[in-house]
């Protein structure tokens, strides 16, 4: 898939899981945003000559184990120099390590589960199962790199933000 719609797929996911967890607005717009940026990055084998694509980096495994690394340096090197300044705190501080990290586990497993849903699909469970794992039955498989992945691409954030709309539609009229 495309960058821009491993983005689109990322942030929206971000939205979606923020807002069922009940997060503050500024979490869950700190963690899509955190999504948005990091969703791409499972594809930087195909930048690095020595990694085969669709490999290591599109394990769930290192996904989690990368944004685990990534909490822990935000908290134990990033936020205790925040933690001092007057309009920060600590408890902001750790809530942006928490950001961080769920920011990042979002944005690389919703990378890898939408290229889950393409023909090649990929080796969720690597390296204990090598082989591809699809998501959806092989008649409902994308091509990438044609109109197909930008539809599919669309129609996701659509849905996405179409769910969110009625999500708020009804907390706004307290119909939940």
């Amino acid at each position: 898939m495309q960058g821009v719609n491993h983005k689109r797929i990322g942030a929206g996911t971000a939205l979606v899981a923020g807002h069922a967890a009940g997060l503050p607005i500024v979490f869950i717009a700190g963690t899509a945003a955190i999504a948005y940026v990091i969703s791409p990055l499972p594809d930087i084998d195909q930048k690095i000559g020595f990694i085969k694509h669709r490999t290591i980096t599109h394990w769930a495994a290192t996904c989690l184990a990368f944004a685990g690394l990534c909490f822990l340096l935000t908290y134990w090197y990033i936020a205790p120099n925040l933690a001092p300044l007057p309009f920060i705190g600590a408890w902001m501080a750790s809530s942006l390590a928490q950001m961080i990290g769920i920011g990042v586990a979002i944005g690389c497993l919703a990378h890898i589960i939408a290229d889950s849903m393409t023909i090649k699909g990929i080796p969720f469970f690597g390296p204990f199962y090598r082989r591809p794992v699809h998501l959806l039955p092989r008649f409902l498989w994308v091509r990438v790199g044609n109109r197909d992945e930008e539809s599919t691409s669309e129609n996701v954030a659509m849905l996405v933000l179409l769910s969110m709309g009625v999500l708020y539609f009804a907390l706004a009229f307290n119909l939940l």
